[in-house]
């Protein structure tokens, strides 16, 4: 356990196209559209920077 709680999203109104978070019960994880996937935590640096890497690729381009 790391002792974090954190919400990261990418989307707009309404939808969601990419989420990190880590939901009681859940643990850590990645939401990619309506699909949910483990997500191995190690640092909040390591969490920010691929997130924001997803972010960018999604956005088509670099991040």
């Amino acid at each position: 356990m790391h002792g974090f709680k954190y919400p990261l999203f990418y989307g707009g109104e309404g939808q969601r196209i990419l989420a990190y978070d880590n939901e009681a019960g859940k643990g850590d994880h990645v939401h990619r559209g309506a699909e949910e996937t483990p997500y191995l935590f190690t640092t909040f640096e390591t969490l920010l920077d691929d997130f924001l890497t997803e972010v960018g690729v999604l956005r088509g381009g670099d991040r």
